[in-house]
């Protein structure tokens, strides 16, 4: 009698070897697409928090709020720079992405600053990328309530992806 093994055995041993590496194939790219999701959500929450943490702390920081006709924001803010000038601005959306569109107020000669004439429409604006995969943002100010309400769909749209705040300001 012959040792060894027949056709059949060995076509049988190497089909249950190819089913065991197809299936740990197969968890490891489940295992890849969920890290590689995980790891993409992480970003947008990341993303997400530090944008709303900015644009809270300049309306948090706000000498003035003033209401303005704007789909995205509705409003533009004054603040003080720490050279003692004063930043306009406002938030807009394009092309996905946040920006702050600001101009510098000058003082006057005799060192005032009148922030009841401002044109903010016919300024140049300065425009500073705050955040980018946005998907819609709607930031409105209601000067009777005081409060300022900011909401933020970030990209991919889902209902995880939308971060909202509210914000009492008694200017």
């Amino acid at each position: 009698m012959k040792k060894g093994f027949t056709l059949i055995e060995l076509l049988l041993t190497m089909s249950i070897i190819s089913v065991i590496f197809l299936l740990f194939y197969m968890i490891f790219s489940i295992d890849l697409k969920t890290s590689k999701n995980v790891y993409e959500n992480s970003n947008v929450e990341k993303n997400a928090l530090n944008s709303m943490m900015y644009v809270e702390s300049q309306i948090r920081s706000a000498l003035y709020i003033e209401e303005i006709l704007d789909d995205d924001c509705n409003f533009f803010i004054i603040n003080e720079n720490a050279d003692n000038s004063y930043s306009v601005f406002t938030f807009k959306l394009e092309n996905n992405c946040l920006y702050r569109m600001s101009f510098n107020l000058t003082k006057d000669k005799n060192g005032k600053v009148d922030f009841n004439n401002i044109d903010f429409y016919n300024k140049k604006l300065v425009k500073n990328k705050i955040s980018e995969g946005i998907d819609s943002i709607d930031f409105k100010y209601d000067k009777e309530k005081e409060i300022v309400n900011i909401d933020i769909m970030f990209l991919p749209k889902n209902a995880n992806n939308l971060y909202e705040s509210a914000i009492g300001v008694n200017l």
